[in-house]
């Protein structure tokens, strides 16, 4: 067994592997998508899932191929631990088969539990199967579930008849999977910068979009700072709704204007709105046409913010101007004005962005700010940030700079277990959620796992017209006895930018259930430089028909590169359609693109990614 890692270990870097067959060594399958591409075609060698296979047919040359591994493993930066290699071994066990010198068998012990299963009689039986091979499609990359489910979606239903009947046998064209890719695609390249040269540490960046749910839950932002430096970018993850998302993406950027303004600066902004003169905008938003924007929420929402910087300026506070400290700042008092909105006005029923919606959905938040060569990272919950680096080799590197905040982090699970009487600790994370309920530790909203048990009863029994259309809303949580068990306090990282940083991607947990991080890096390294159909290859010995696949499949991948001018967009395409081997299944993503909502979220989240792209000549 292998167990690779990088050069900045976070909580979240460890990767666990599995035992293989002779000389062989496994590792989380999306971390080896380099090397395993690098392998295809070689005689000898398997990429299977989490595993790379080596055999030979003497000592020799087993022993020969295995250092071939070794080599290719160290050209892709990958660290291995040679206690967890297992070499010599006869047989080899995965999902369900065993693997040796006769062959490939079906494993009894493994395939007992599917064998024994009853027939699905009802939908929920169908979904129950549709897991399972949801399940082992993360660990075979070339298992095209969507085509059983196409085969074995109910047909009794509107959604299972049209899906059959409009895809199971046509693949989609390429013009139409671009229009569905590229639809909410935006790019914007910082001004001054002419194609070689900028004074900022920014060149521009590239986002996109793309819904799984029936109505998209993630948001993103980004802005220029008018009144203080630097650009402001963010990605948020709704859950029970998207409301809370919504006005969190509005909202934020100029809580972090406000906190990151001197007093000075905030006295002219009061003495204008006091005398009703125009005010110096302090944004500027970079949005797509389609970024949803709510109108009947401004004045509210104007309100809250000027009471803030009224609050700084009369306490005359200049110690926000710290980025980290105006950053926290910022989170924790949107929160509370979510919180206090929502106890003031429960607001129009008929309205999706009620202060009482928003408090009671929630969101995650990834928010970055970079002025110069200082890049802060803001968070809370499970979207992630991750630095692309380019080493002195050329090869790329992931330099995650945020922590996810889950029951995957032990330190943030110990966090949520310390702060809650020791009688709780078997109900405050319970299946990895808290209360049993809720994924990530911290987040906006979610008040139902912040006000007291009073308040969430005084709120359930005055406003059910409210409340009626979301029954996740409606529950007091199990178990809940010392609120408040979700906290907005972001963690902030900092980070002075290197000439070797490239660029950096943020992205909701859509896009990391999909691929490792390391995987994502080189797809845009690769993407960005063009090396992915141009670099040599040298030191390995080709069969004719081996020099023709590797030469198809450079074809293919530069007709991908030219088809996304968006880093963004070129990432969604990958995450959606890869093969497992560092090339995109064209079936496989029309599949993808062509399943019916009901299904869609099943296979993946909502997927939001910005690409900011670093302009490493000056820093």
């Amino acid at each position: 067994m292998l167990q690779p890692s990088h050069q900045a270990p976070t909580p979240q870097d460890s990767l666990s592997g599995s035992h293989a067959s002779a000389g062989s060594s496994g590792f989380h399958a999306s971390a080896r998508s380099s090397g395993s591409h690098a392998l295809a075609g070689w005689p000898g060698f398997h990429a299977f899932a989490a595993l790379i296979i080596v055999w030979g047919s003497t000592k020799e040359e087993h022993d020969a191929r295995v250092r071939q591994v070794l080599e290719m493993t160290r050209k892709v930066n990958l660290k291995l631990n040679k206690d967890k290699c297992e070499f010599g071994v006869k047989t080899l066990t995965f999902v369900g088969d065993v693997l040796s010198e006769d062959g490939v068998k079906p494993d009894p012990r493994k395939t007992s539990a599917i064998n024994n299963m009853e027939r699905p009689k009802n939908k929920d039986d169908v979904r129950r199967v549709m897991c399972m091979i949801t399940y082992l499609a993360k660990f075979i990359p070339q298992l095209p579930p969507v085509d059983l489910i196409g085969i074995n979606y109910p047909a009794e239903t509107i959604n299972g008849r049209k899906y059959r009947d409009d895809h199971q046998t046509s693949q989609m064209p390429l013009s139409k999977i671009n229009h569905i890719l590229k639809a909410n695609e935006y790019s914007y390249k910082v001004n001054g910068y002419d194609g070689r040269n900028s004074v900022h540490s920014i060149l521009g960046f590239d986002s996109n979009i793309l819904a799984s749910n029936a109505l998209n839950e993630d948001r993103r932002s980004a802005a220029t700072c008018l009144q203080s430096r630097g650009m402001l970018f963010g990605v948020f993850d709704g859950h029970a709704g998207y409301a809370c998302a919504q006005a969190v993406s509005e909202r934020l950027f100029y809580y972090i204007a406000v906190a990151l303004l001197p007093v000075k600066t905030l006295m002219d902004i009061e003495d204008a709105v006091e005398n009703e003169r125009p005010v110096l905008p302090m944004l500027q938003w970079h949005k797509h046409p389609n970024d949803h924007t709510s109108r009947d929420s401004g004045k509210l929402y104007f309100n809250s913010l000027r009471t803030y910087w009224q609050e700084r300026i009369d306490l005359e506070e200049d110690e926000d101007r710290d980025v980290q400290t105006a950053l926290m700042n910022a989170f924790k008092r949107l929160d509370n004005d979510i919180s206090l909105e929502a106890q003031v006005d429960f607001g129009d029923p008929f309205s999706h962005f009620t202060p009482l919606r928003v408090a009671l959905s929630g969101c995650t938040a990834c928010v970055v700010h970079v002025d110069g060569d200082d890049l802060h990272v803001a968070n809370l919950g499970d979207s992630r940030a991750v630095l692309g680096v380019q080493e002195e080799n050329g090869t790329w590197s992931a330099h995650t700079i945020s922590n996810d905040h889950n029951a995957q982090n032990v330190v943030e699970l110990q966090r949520v277990l310390s702060e809650h009487p020791a009688l709780e600790r078997k109900t405050v994370v319970k299946h990895d959620r808290l209360l049993g309920l809720l994924m990530p530790f911290r987040g906006f909203g979610d008040m139902k796992f912040k006000w007291s048990g009073e308040m969430l009863n005084r709120v359930y029994e005055t406003r059910p017209d409210i409340l009626s259309a979301n029954e996740f809303v409606k529950m007091l949580p199990p178990n809940y006895h010392t609120p408040p068990y979700l906290i907005a306090k972001p963690e902030v990282t900092i980070h002075t930018l290197r000439p070797k940083d490239k660029f950096l991607i943020m992205a909701t947990d859509g896009l990391w259930e999909l691929m490792h991080r390391q995987t994502v890096v080189q797809v845009i390294g690769e993407h960005l430089t063009g090396l992915h159909w141009q670099k040599p290859v040298s030191g390995l010995s080709f069969t004719l028909e081996q020099m023709h696949r590797l030469l198809q499949e450079r074809k293919s991948r530069a007709i991908l590169a030219l088809e996304d001018e968006n880093s963004a967009t070129h990432l969604i395409r990958h995450a959606l359609g890869s093969d497992g081997f560092g090339t995109v299944d064209s079936r496989r993503l029309s599949k993808m693109l062509s399943l019916p909502q009901d299904l869609a979220r099943m296979y993946r989240d909502d997927i939001t990614i910005v690409v900011i792209h670093l302009n490493s000549a000056n820093m």
